[in-house]
Order: structure tokens, then C-alpha cells, then sequence
């Protein structure tokens, strides 16, 4: 509840509308940009590159070319996403290596844990002895 009326108390403001008016029209629904336009809830249509625009005029600038724009967080460059991943194929070795031996040691009950884990009742299974 915090949270939506903070954001009616924004809308409300920024639109000069009353928290009850906008409440009435969001009621915690999405529009589209025609419909929001339509209802007063936008001032225009556009797209990253009119909103730039729009935030350069409001800081005095001509265009979002006067700016500069910072894209956070930076995006990697190509042989940073390589390293990445590398990193990421060398810690989950680490794992699987300092791991091993528990993997070995429940391995020979494997069947019996994972038909445990999926059971719907989730009652330990106990195999069933079968005598001639």
C-alpha cells in the first residue's frame, strides 16, 4: 500500500490532478501510451531517444547530443563477457571439485534419493525386499 499511494501522490503531482482522480483512473492497471494519453495520465507518445531529447530541453541543452548519456551498469565489452564467462566455467569446476567426493559417495543411492525427492507424499522410500 506504500508504494501505490506513494505513486498516486507522484502522478497526482505531476499530472496537477487529485490523489482521488488518479486513483480512480489507475486503480493499479497498466495502460497503453495511446490509452494514457487519452486519459491525461501522458503528455505525449515517444520513444528513448524523445525522452532524451525531452530531458536535455529541461536542463537547457538543444538535444540529447549535447549531453552525455551513461548507461548503467556499463555494458561489457566483447573480451570482458569472455572473461566472464570463463570465470563462471572455473568456479563451477571449483565446485564440482570440492565436491567430488560427496558426489561419489551418494551416487550408489542416486535412484533411491532422486525417487525420494520426486515422491508425491514425500515419504521416505524404502525399497521393497522380494523373496522367492
Amino acid at each position: 500500500d506504500n508504494i501505490y499511494d506513494g505513486f498516486i501522490e507522484r502522478v497526482s503531482k505531476g499530472r496537477k490532478m487529485s490523489a482521488q482522480d488518479v486513483d480512480k483512473i489507475a486503480r493499479g492497471r497498466v495502460w497503453s501510451g495511446k490509452a494514457a494519453l487519452e486519459i491525461g495520465l501522458a503528455d505525449q507518445i515517444g520513444g528513448l531517444h524523445d525522452a532524451l531529447d525531452y530531458a536535455a530541453v529541461q536542463i537547457g541543452e538543444q538535444s540529447r547530443k549535447d549531453v552525455d548519456v551513461v548507461i548503467l551498469p556499463r555494458p561489457l565489452t566483447p573480451i570482458e563477457k569472455f572473461i566472464e564467462l570463463l570465470e563462471g566455467q572455473v568456479q563451477v569446476s571449483a565446485f564440482l571439485s570440492s565436491h567430488l567426493h560427496s558426489f561419489k559417495a551418494i551416487t550408489p543411492n542416486l535412484d533411491q534419493i532422486l525417487f525420494s525427492l520426486s515422491s508425491q507424499d514425500k515419504t521416505v522410500y524404502e525399497p521393497v525386499a522380494i523373496r522367492d
